[in-house]
């Protein structure tokens, strides 16, 4: 697909539904779907972006409500700053609570500076992110280089596709350009957050959607725009 043809075929979703080929029970993701499969995108976990432009560009696809924050990315940390923590699982039965279904969560937004209701922050510290808990010390890390450079592959071009609460494309936009800096930033500032989405599954089995990093829609411009 040229650049060109992707523009189009953006303009062409527009006031059209967004109906994945196939219904799935609790499916969160179908509007995305439903946009892959618009341009002939097979559902994927790349970790680079979802479509490949025939000049070899990747170009990301996301949806958004204009409301709802965006999920940019997920990459799950490393376990090797507390001894008492060594895998997800630890830090699940640590920080997790209970819900009315009986079925233990750990679905948190972590932000920096204030802990949340599970006493957890990220703080930066040297060349390193953490998970910090207010009384257990450090969690778990991520490289910043290495959270950077992820970042960057996944999201050098992003493509966002506007919708209402039925799924109506209301148009979209492309952001190129991937700002290295900037996102650090908008991570130390709070304005792009951490999510864990952990739930206990029956037969005692921990079901992880991803450590992942959302925004404010927004917000997406900023992570494009140069520091002044």
């Amino acid at each position: 697909m040229t650049r060109d043809e992707l523009n189009q075929k953006l303009k062409n979703l527009e006031t059209t539904p967004l109906v994945p080929k196939h219904h799935r029970f609790g499916d969160d993701g179908s509007y995305g779907r439903a946009l892959e499969e618009s341009l002939g995108v097979e559902e994927n976990n790349f970790k680079t972006g979802d479509l490949v432009l025939d000049d070899a560009t990747r170009v990301e696809l996301k949806t958004t409500n204009g409301k709802s924050k965006v999920t940019l990315f997920s990459k799950e940390p490393k376990w090797v700053c507390n001894e008492a923590i060594k895998k997800m699982r630890d830090f699940f039965d640590s920080y997790s609570y209970d819900t009315p279904s009986g079925r233990p969560k750990l679905n948190v937004v972590i932000k920096p500076e204030v802990y949340n209701n599970q006493g957890l922050r990220i703080m930066l510290k040297g060349e390193k992110l953490f998970i910090e808990h207010q009384v257990d010390g450090y969690c778990a890390e991520w490289s910043i280089e290495d959270l950077i450079s992820s970042a960057a592959k996944k999201l050098d071009e992003l493509v966002i596709v506007e919708r209402d609460s039925n799924g109506t494309v209301l148009g979209s936009t492309i952001s190129t350009g991937f700002k290295k800096d900037t996102f650090k930033k908008m991570i130390m500032s709070g304005q792009v957050v951490v999510e864990t989405r952990l739930s206990m599954k029956a037969g005692n089995k921990l079901k992880n959607r991803g450590t992942c990093f959302r925004v404010s829609p927004k917000k997406v411009e900023e992570i494009y725009k140069e520091e002044k």
